[in-house]
């Protein structure tokens, strides 16, 4: 995220793990739940996904190279797109950006087959399966909105947080990107 003064970003689960939730803060998880949508975040996946197999697709193809890597930028591409579109805070986000993220690596390995006959006898090799397994936590990690609270919401729910759950602290998330 732009680091902007008097502006803070949270991560949602933050106040879901709370144990003892105050009216203002059941008041803000609901806010945010209900601007969730998990058709426009399964869009946004899939529109991440494809975006990302097609352009690693077209780069082994032009290079003649294939690099492993690309798998990595599907899975982040894949979250960016649930996030936007879905405006998702719940775990079910970041499980459905995953799923899709291994989807979308598969299908980008199938299209680099079906194009390129030196890839053919090396269908998934080892180092393959670590790559779509961090595609897959990129995936996941993108998927998910942060709460964006001015300095005074942020001091106003950190002392709340603080009263019924002292041993709890508010963390701000340092993913790049927007909300």
């Amino acid at each position: 995220y732009i680091s902007v003064p008097g502006v803070h970003t949270l991560r949602f689960v933050d106040l879901l793990s709370e144990k003892n939730k105050s009216p203002e803060v059941e008041s803000l998880i609901k806010h945010y739940i209900a601007q969730e949508s998990m058709g426009k975040g399964f869009l946004g996946g899939i529109i991440g996904g494809t975006i990302g197999a097609l352009l690693w697709a077209t780069i082994t193809i032009t290079t003649m190279t294939e690099y492993a890597i690309g798998a990595i930028a599907v899975g982040a591409l894949v979250g960016v797109g649930v996030r936007y579109l879905g405006k998702g805070v719940s775990k079910q986000f970041g499980y459905m950006g995953a799923y899709i993220a291994i989807l979308s690596c598969f299908g980008g390995k199938v299209l680099l087959l079906t194009h390129v006959d030196a890839l053919a006898s090396n269908i998934i090799n080892p180092i393959d399966l670590l790559f779509y397994y961090l595609a897959v936590t990129q995936a996941y990690y993108y998927s998910f909105r942060s709460i964006l609270l001015t300095d005074e919401e942020y001091n106003k729910l950190k002392s709340i947080m603080d009263n019924n759950t002292p041993n709890m602290r508010l963390q701000e998330d340092s993913r790049s990107g927007s909300p």
